[in-house]
């Protein structure tokens, strides 16, 4: 299977993938994004190295939620939506007058 690239049309893609697959082959997926979430996100996704290195310092409480809920949406053929949040650092000028 290629990798898709991690935005919200190779998400659509891989998912369109995934749930043309049988119940059986589904289900297999589903485990092994339950198991190891981040083993699966990088098997499936082009990612960059910036954000392989975010999916490697999430905290893993956050890792066991993502896979639980995104598993649990994979097995129901839920629609999955991705949404970039980027962080934009507030551009601060700071002077003093003397």
């Amino acid at each position: 299977m290629n990798k898709f690239p991690l935005h919200q049309k190779g998400i659509k893609a891989l998912e369109q993938l995934l749930y043309a697959l049988p119940d059986a082959k589904l289900a297999n997926e589903v485990s092994a994004l339950r198991t190891d979430f981040k083993q699966w996100v990088c098997k499936k996704f082009e990612l960059k190295p910036d954000e392989l290195d975010y999916l490697n310092e999430l905290n893993k409480h956050f890792i066991e939620y993502a896979a639980i809920k995104s598993s649990n949406f994979l097995a129901q053929r839920k629609a999955i939506h991705f949404t970039i949040i980027e962080f934009k650092p507030e551009n601060r000028t700071r002077s003093i007058s003397i």
